[in-house]
């Protein structure tokens, strides 16, 4: 999409040739169709102007909306016609597909290195509380189990606070691999 790329804005009229394609290609029911059509076209995003092939290449304007495509008039804010649009051009949606697959890996490569980093946090900082624990242990004095202690619930902070890092990572990479379905 260029620059121009906006949601429509404006008075919105419909042909009763998309009234009929929306209840006939939709499901709407024919006393709502003109308002569900009208409503969707506020909500939808100008792509481009398209020629048609069946009018001898007249020009119009589509707007889409989640997978709807509405042909608006070019010299009026008129809805001629809607649509649903769910392939695209195989050279499109093969590059479409590489680029979500290199965005997925992207992001699955992320998260391998923060569970591996997280690991070996984790590790280092086990180390370090099973040592304050021996030290707790072996010697009876108040002050060393005072510090022994507070630094255990300063490493039992930082463990946690691993364990949100390491969530937020694969959350990430959950919510791009659940916005993929829409193209796949």
């Amino acid at each position: 999409m260029k620059e121009q790329s906006r949601n429509f804005i404006g008075k919105v009229y419909v042909s009763q040739h998309a009234i009929d394609r929306a209840v006939e290609r939709f499901s709407i029911a024919p006393e709502k169709a003109e308002q569900w059509v009208r409503d969707n076209v506020k909500k939808a995003r100008f792509v481009s102007v398209t020629v048609s092939a069946e009018d001898g290449g007249k020009e119009s304007r589509l707007f889409v909306w989640q997978r709807v495509a509405y042909l608006l008039a070019m010299d009026m804010d008129r809805v001629i016609t809607v649509y649903a649009q769910h392939h695209s051009l195989s050279s499109i949606s093969g590059r479409v597909q590489t680029l979500l697959n290199r965005e997925l890996t992207r992001a699955e490569r992320k998260e391998a290195a923060a569970v591996r980093k997280a690991a070996i946090e984790r590790a280092e900082l086990a180390i370090e509380r099973a040592k304050c624990d021996y030290r707790m242990t072996v010697t009876p004095s108040a002050a060393v189990i005072k510090a022994n202690t507070k630094r255990i619930r300063e490493i039992d902070r930082r463990m946690a606070e691993i364990d949100a890092e390491v969530l937020a990572v694969k959350k990430e990479k959950s919510a791009i691999a659940r916005g993929l379905i829409a193209y796949i």
